[in-house]
């Protein structure tokens, strides 16, 4: 399971209902040659199979087991503050539940904000996702627990021949168009007038049209001016960089993205083949971004999570060259790279200003919450090749609110 695309079983496909006849809007089902299943489903089917095959509630010590575990990878990697998307992947009131007891009890040490996932098949009932999004931010909020946003996953990627493109793919897809112009007007100005922020998945020039679009209609519906996120804006146009600027729509990317595939590679040259070359080179504008004042901060989606471990220092070492550390593919999107400057930026204060917290965190001022971390290496001075040894900089301690959070000795 990678999130866009999954290998089922046959258990998995019968206790999920899922037949060769079966179509879920928003996703894919795979047929063989014969007109068979063969067990590859992918985006919105994904979690459609969890939640009715897999889903399977874990008690109050299982989910504050996990809970403590992702808080210390966390804090090992440097973070302090984190966006989680899944959160209501399996059961979320037993998460919940065990951060606030955490938050509650003075052990929760990181500053979180949960996303409520509003999947395809909802679409009909999608104001009953939002009032159980809202009941959850009642229940649940607490000073570091701050769950009051949903996650719209508006395509898929472009990989796959997913990503919801302007112009065609070269099989003359259009990619995979999961919500309509209107379902996300209606969507994000409901969710708004609610309290709700809106987290929303754009890996296509037409999906980050799609997506501001609704955006800038809730403010202007709702005569105020909302945080909402575009996540990813792979292959985002020109003019509607320069719609998010003038309307000041915070932005989640990450040039982890566009580490460049091995020379040959077969997945590479599928892509290209598909996409073209040129969007295929020119898919996150992470600097005209920044140079357009947009507040970016960094992501540590897959791949950044699984080959570089996500560490802070991982992700701005790719921020500034563009090559995944300790690879030696050629470096992707040079007129995009960032400087060390602007990749802390995006790590830091752009990442508070998305979740509203510029005023307490993200930056080293008075009167804000001391969270910080200490490494063992002056990076702010490396240039040239130096940059492609950020990672090996070790974090000495994590502190949060003051606090050294980590390394614990007992």
């Amino acid at each position: 399971n990678s999130g866009h695309g999954a290998v089922c079983n046959r258990t998995a496909l019968q206790k999920a209902e899922i037949t060769k006849n079966t179509s879920i809007r928003g996703g894919l089902i795979e047929l063989d040659g014969n007109g068979e299943l063969n067990g590859y489903v992918g985006d919105q089917v994904v979690y459609y199979v969890v939640e009715k095959a897999i889903k399977k509630p874990l008690n109050d010590a299982q989910y504050k087991k996990a809970c403590e575990y992702g808080q210390n990878e966390l804090l090992k990697f440097g973070y302090t503050n984190a966006l989680d998307a899944f959160t209501n992947m399996y059961d979320p009131t037993g998460l919940y539940k065990a951060l606030k007891t955490m938050d509650d009890s003075n052990e929760l040490k990181i500053n979180l904000a949960e996303c409520y996932n509003i999947r395809s098949y909802d679409s009909d009932s999608y104001k009953d996702r939002v009032k159980e999004a809202k009941d959850i931010v009642t229940n649940y909020s607490s000073s570091h627990l701050h769950p009051e946003y949903i996650k719209i996953f508006s395509d898929g990627v472009v990989e796959a021949g997913t990503g919801w493109m302007i112009e065609p793919y070269a099989n003359g897809s259009y990619g995979n168009i999961i919500w309509n112009q209107i379902e996300l007007d209606a969507i994000t100005t409901y969710a708004n007038s609610n309290g709700l922020l809106i987290h929303g998945h754009a890996y296509g020039d037409a999906a980050n049209r799609a997506m501001l679009n609704s955006y800038i209609l809730s403010n202007q519906i709702n005569n105020k001016q909302y945080r909402n996120c575009l996540a990813h804006v792979r292959n985002i146009k020109t003019d509607d960089v320069e719609r998010a600027a003038q309307n000041n729509i915070p932005i989640t990317a990450n040039l982890i993205w566009h580490t460049d595939y091995e020379q040959g590679s077969p997945v590479k040259q599928k892509i290209i083949d598909n996409l073209g070359q040129e969007r295929y080179y020119s898919g996150y504008p992470m600097k005209s971004l920044m140079e357009k004042n947009v507040h970016v901060s960094s992501s540590t989606d897959a791949p950044a999570a699984v080959t570089t471990e996500g560490s802070v220092l991982n992700v701005l070492e790719v921020s500034v060259t563009g090559q995944e550390p300790g690879r030696d593919a050629d470096p992707f999107s040079t007129q995009e790279l960032l400087t060390i400057e602007q990749g802390l930026k995006a790590l830091t204060i752009n990442g508070a200003w998305q979740l509203g917290i510029e005023n307490e965190r993200g930056s080293i001022k008075v009167g804000k919450y001391a969270d910080f971390v200490i490494l063992d290496k002056n990076i702010l001075n490396y240039q040239g090749q130096q940059l492609r040894t950020i990672h090996e900089a070790q974090i000495l301690g994590t502190y949060f609110e003051g606090e050294k959070v980590y390394p614990i000795k007992n």
